[in-house]
C-alpha cells in the first residue's frame, strides 16, 4: 500500500510542476500578446504618417516632372545640334587620319626601298668576296691535284720497281 501511495504522490507532484510551468507560459504568452498589439498600433500610426508624406511627395514629383519635360525638350533640341558638330567634327578627324596615314605608308615605302638598295649592294660586296675566295681554293686545290698526281707516279715507279726486284 505505502508502495502504491509513494508512486501516486510522485505522480501528483510531476502533474503539478508541469500544470505550473503551463501556468508561467501562458502568463508569458498574455504579456507578450500585449506588447505586440502595442507595438503594431505604433506601426499603425507611423504608416499612416509615412503615407500622407508620401502623397505629398508624389504631387511635388508631378510638378518637377512637368518642369523637366521642358527642361529634357531643350536639351534634346541642344544634344542634336552638338550632335551634328561632332559628326562633321569627326570627318574632318578622319580626312587627316588617313592624309597621315599615306604620308606614313609612302615613308615606309621609301624607307624599304633605301634598305633593299642597302642590301642588294651588301649582297653584292659579300658575292664579289665569295667569289675571289672560291678562285683561291680553286688555285689551292689545283696545286694539291697537281701534288697528288706527282705522289702517285712517285709511288707506281717505285712499285714497279720493286716488282722487277722481286721478279730477278
Amino acid at each position: 500500500g505505502d508502495v502504491y501511495k509513494r508512486q501516486y504522490q510522485r505522480r501528483v507532484r510531476v502533474l503539478r510542476e508541469s500544470a505550473d510551468l503551463a501556468q508561467r507560459a501562458a502568463t508569458d504568452a498574455v504579456a507578450e500578446a500585449a506588447e505586440a498589439s502595442e507595438r503594431a498600433d505604433k506601426l499603425q500610426s507611423e504608416l499612416s504618417e509615412v503615407k500622407s508624406r508620401a502623397e505629398k511627395a508624389e504631387d511635388e514629383l508631378t510638378e518637377a516632372n512637368e518642369r523637366a519635360g521642358t527642361a529634357q525638350d531643350e536639351l534634346a533640341d541642344a544634344t542634336e545640334r552638338a550632335n551634328k558638330a561632332e559628326e562633321e567634327l569627326s570627318d574632318a578627324n578622319e580626312r587627316v587620319a588617313k592624309a597621315e596615314e599615306a604620308l606614313v605608308e609612302a615613308n615606309e615605302r621609301a624607307a624599304d626601298a633605301a634598305e633593299r638598295a642597302d642590301k642588294a649592294e651588301s649582297a653584292l660586296d659579300d658575292a664579289t668576296s665569295q667569289l675571289g675566295e672560291a678562285s683561291e681554293r680553286a688555285e689551292q686545290l689545283q696545286t694539291s691535284l697537281d701534288d697528288a698526281k706527282s705522289q702517285l707516279e712517285t709511288a707506281r715507279v717505285a712499285a714497279e720497281a720493286a716488282a722487277a726486284g722481286g721478279d730477278a
